[in-house]
């Protein structure tokens, strides 16, 4: 997909203020007190809006109903884990994992409704 110079700017304003808010929200809960713990709180907010961004992706190129269900599934878990590894650190908290499993579920099967504006590059039989 083609995009736009206005597009660009205004994608890269959004990965920015994307970036700032989950590092200040981390920040917030971890108040880290050392240099490492402090990069590491904006590494998390860089890589939490870098794995939405490609959930995002992989959800635009999906062309089916299914698939589209299964990536946001799997990427959803899979973003929803990195956030508790290192807010609540590796100990598994039931009531967290059970809490966003069913919320990522949910939003998997409402985002999983709407029509694929992906291409079908399908063979034509003539």
């Amino acid at each position: 997909m083609k995009l736009s110079r206005g597009q660009k700017v205004a994608l890269t304003i959004i990965m920015l203020l994307g970036i700032a808010v989950f590092a200040w929200a981390a920040w917030f809960v971890t108040k880290p007190t050392t240099q490492i713990a402090r990069i590491s709180t904006i590494s998390f907010g860089l890589s939490l809006m870098l794995a939405i961004g490609a959930l995002a992706w992989a959800d635009e190129v999906t062309t089916s109903r299914l698939g589209r269900f299964l990536i946001d599934l799997l990427g959803g878990w899979l973003i929803a884990g990195w956030i508790h590894f290192y807010i609540l650190g590796p100990t598994p908290n039931m009531l967290y994992i059970l809490i966003s499993g069913g919320v990522v579920l949910f939003v998997s099967l409402i985002f999983s409704l709407r029509k694929s504006t992906a291409k079908r590059n399908r063979p034509t039989t003539d």
